[in-house]
């Protein structure tokens, strides 16, 4: 038995429809209440997540924190991210505020390595003894339970592949009646004759897991990036291109019926007051008033104060209802106008790509990322370079609030990686 290191991890959108066109920088309104349109209309709750092969993460992880509270994500799933062990410095760039991760760098060799980024709560972890893949293996602790599979195969073909994945359903499908498995497997299943790809297709009929994924996932336009399910119904909303990997980002969702649990879910309850509402509950009070204090033999004063405290709360509900209001994300203290410059022209490099689709605008649009993201990497380490410069003197000020800039205060912990059975 190992021990690894648990490391939990900027607008609110609402849930997008199943379609449109995608961006990195898209933003949409959300609710006041934080609940989604989908939601609020079915009565039931969206788990919003997302899938991508990020190829190096550390030189894209404002870019990523970008992507996950643009699009709402409740979890974000990372394959080949070139993560050393005991490595975590990008997790502090890219985490979100309230948010979690589990990180299952590859223990030797280059490359590989999965991350999970998360804000739900109660979630936990296992990491398989397969060799021919690497995976991270998660409980989601949602109504249902289900068990979540992050799976990358390396491109090296291995003989062992289909026995290991094979020997991996039977051990997993045997407790639990959800599950999820989601990856960069390397086969291209968009071309079924081939031995691979055919011998992986059948396993995968064969222990009854539906294949989501209709499009190609790589700029090649080939299928390697999968989402696979056993009793859950998923809805693919978008495969979109952000332009930092040669792999395409899958978002999708899974319509709950019980709440989610996330982190952080801070929220203030007050009346929604108006300029007319004193006159709203005066008229309203005066009609029903009388009729609702009617004095009886029986009633007592205790009694006829009671009648008044809900006639006037009903009253109050009617004319100035109570809003639930979610305080919005403090920006971070380190941005500043040469990063939000860039920004913008990120977002103007963007629109004229998704207008020509000339090659020239592609690179354009690259080379603004890379530059956003490196502005904005220099950008924190001069604000935390300057914060301790200024607070050397009162070492634990400075200690309490450098650590609550790393978001590390409320998020290491540490969890017990045990052997998939």
């Amino acid at each position: 038995m190992t021990q690894q290191t648990l490391y939990p991890l900027f607008s609110h959108p609402s849930r997008r429809s199943c379609g449109g066109y995608p961006t990195l920088f898209h933003r949409e309104s959300a609710r006041e209440d934080g609940v989604s349109e989908a939601a609020s209309s079915t009565g039931r709750t969206p788990l919003r997540l997302a899938l991508l092969n990020t190829r190096s993460m550390s030189n894209k992880t404002f870019l990523l924190n970008d992507f996950f509270v643009s699009r709402d994500l409740d979890y974000m799933f990372l394959t080949e991210t070139w993560l050393h062990v005991g490595e975590c410095s990008a997790f502090s760039e890219l985490l979100p505020n309230g948010c979690s991760y589990f990180s299952s760098p590859r223990t030797s060799g280059k490359g590989g390595g999965l991350a999970t980024v998360f804000q739900c709560c109660q979630s936990s972890t296992n990491v398989g003894p397969y060799s021919s893949f690497e995976l991270q293996l998660l409980n989601i602790q949602t109504n249902p339970l289900f068990v979540c599979a992050l799976i990358y195969r390396p491109p090296k073909f291995n003989k062992y592949f289909i026995r290991d994945f094979s020997d991996f359903l039977a051990a997993v499908i045997t407790n639990t009646d959800h599950l999820l498995i989601i990856g960069d497997f390397n086969v291209h299943v968009c071309c079924d004759a081939k031995p691979l790809a055919k011998e992986f297709l059948s396993v995968i009929d064969s222990f009854n897991l539906r294949q989501w994924i209709r499009g190609p996932t790589h700029e090649k336009g080939h299928t390697l990036d999968l989402v696979l399910s056993l009793g859950l119904d998923i809805c693919v909303e978008e495969i979109c291109d952000l332009h930092i990997s040669d792999h395409l980002p899958i978002l999708f969702s899974i319509d709950l019926p019980g709440p989610v649990v996330k982190r952080d879910m801070a929220v203030r309850a007050r009346r929604a007051f108006t300029p007319q509402s004193v006159e709203q509950f005066s008229s309203v009070f005066a009609a029903t008033a009388p009729s609702a204090l009617t004095v009886s033999g029986a009633m007592n004063v205790e009694d006829l104060t009671t009648v008044f405290d809900s006639t006037c709360k009903d009253i109050l509900d009617s004319v100035a209802p109570i809003v639930i209001k979610r305080p919005k994300p403090a920006s971070e203290p380190w941005l500043n106008e040469t990063t939000r410059a860039l920004r913008r022209e990120c977002r103007r490099a963007e629109r004229k790509w998704n207008k020509d689709k000339l090659h020239v605008s592609l690179e354009i649009l690259r080379d603004c990322l890379a530059n956003y993201q490196n502005a904005v990497k220099t950008a924190k380490a001069q604000f935390m370079s300057k914060f301790i410069s200024d607070n050397i003197f009162t070492a634990f000020t400075a200690f309490v609030k450098a650590n609550k800039c790393a978001r590390t205060r409320e998020t290491v912990c540490s969890v017990v990686i045990e052997e998939l059975q």
